[in-house]
């Protein structure tokens, strides 16, 4: 699915993106606790890097809030057409290691191929208005590292048509 902007290589338009976040949101545990399943058997490698870096370094509410940011923006590339490549740990290594380790975040989401799912991950860590979680601001940057990753892995495990 081409964004509406035009741009042939971003994969998540603005349209699918917002319209995963609200029908994420409005499902109930069982449908999540089911989603995420799902993901972990589409995904299985992907899934255990992001789970095990927010889950080994960070506070269990702020892990939480990267880890729900990671199963919707999963659901999202997985709602996509048509379809994802399973994400393996060498690429994970590479794109680990060639993504821009910091920068103005505004900056970040523009240039990403994925940009309106990098604005999904920049308003759920950056512009929230969600009070019960709040993360310091390593704890941003620890999680848009992650979930950074993880985008530009599921971008470059699209199927291309």
């Amino acid at each position: 699915m081409a964004a509406s902007s035009g741009d042939a290589t971003t994969y998540v338009s603005a349209e699918h993106m917002d319209a995963t976040w609200r029908a994420v949101g409005a499902s109930g545990p069982r449908n999540v606790e089911s989603m995420q399943k799902r993901h972990g058997k589409a995904q299985k490698a992907l899934c255990r890097y992001v789970y095990k870096y927010l889950l080994d370094n960070l506070r269990e509410d702020a892990a939480g809030v990267g880890l729900y940011a990671f199963h919707v923006l999963i659901e999202a590339f997985l709602r996509a057409r048509p379809g994802l490549r399973a994400v393996r740990a060498p690429m994970i290594q590479r794109v680990q290691g060639a993504r821009p380790e910091s920068g103005n975040y505004a900056d970040l989401v523009a240039e990403s191929p994925e940009p309106h799912v990098m604005q999904y991950v920049y308003d759920v860590l950056f512009d929230s208005d969600d009070d019960e979680v709040e993360l310091s601001a390593q704890e941003q940057a620890y999680c848009w590292e992650i979930l950074h990753t993880a985008v530009l892995c599921l971008h470059e495990a699209r199927v291309r048509p």
